[in-house]
């Protein structure tokens, strides 16, 4: 793990794991502390374009939020006030929401006459291993009952509200009502194929089953 990095830092740290209506909860981050107190960036853009965290100024900032893995990108500012927030998701369906958004990014590129790298079916996708146990990845590090707050996408509504009581949010009730734009569902239910994102994410089941027990006890309210 690297060195902590000492002075001012980002209070809150919120991963958002792919899938896990994260989007929807940078919206309220923005509104209830404002955006020029949040830092949202993600691995992706910080690969692509050779940048850092450290480069992006965070001790600016109350609130970084992101696609970024802890061990990778967040335990620099593992201070001792830091409040770690994240929401997870059934691991099939979010291997499932992905690969629904990825079809859905790469059809768009297409139409739009922008080349593609691949374009791969169902089955090689969730085959990947870059696609598999991406939940206990991006929390590899973290304990579970260290974190500040752990909510459900399936529970969203309920447990950002819960969020929201626990940070002292001066938010209106109409601020929870955000829409979203799901990725239409389409039929990928095959009871085969469902038995085969499950074996191969079983770090994740086993994650998840315990975030499930955790919450029924009273944890994170």
């Amino acid at each position: 793990m690297m060195p902590a990095i000492k002075g001012a830092q980002p209070l809150i740290l919120s991963i958002h794991i792919p899938k896990t209506a994260g989007q929807t909860l940078l919206q309220l981050l923005e509104l209830a502390y404002g955006k020029e107190q949040v830092l949202h960036v993600n691995r992706g853009w910080l690969k692509r374009e050779q940048q850092s965290i450290g480069n992006l100024n965070p001790q600016q900032y109350k609130i970084l939020h992101g696609h970024l893995p802890y061990r990778a990108f967040l335990a620099p500012y593992h201070h001792s006030e830091a409040k770690f927030i994240t929401f997870m998701r059934d691991p099939v369906e979010r291997v499932l929401s992905n690969f629904r958004y990825y079809r859905k990014m790469k059809s768009e590129r297409l139409k739009a006459g922008k080349t593609v790298r691949h374009h791969y079916d169902l089955e090689t996708f969730i085959e990947l291993e870059e696609r598999r146990n991406v939940m206990a990845r991006f929390l590899d590090g973290l304990e579970l009952t260290g974190l500040f707050f752990l909510g459900l996408q399936e529970q969203f509504g309920q447990d950002v509200r819960l969020l929201s009581k626990k940070l002292s949010w001066e938010l209106p009730e109409t601020a929870f009502h955000i829409k979203k734009n799901p990725t239409p569902s389409t039929d990928e239910t095959d009871k085969a194929i469902r038995q085969r994102i499950a074996a191969l994410n079983q770090a994740d089941i086993e994650l998840y089953n315990r975030a499930v027990a955790l919450k029924s006890e009273g944890y994170w309210h």
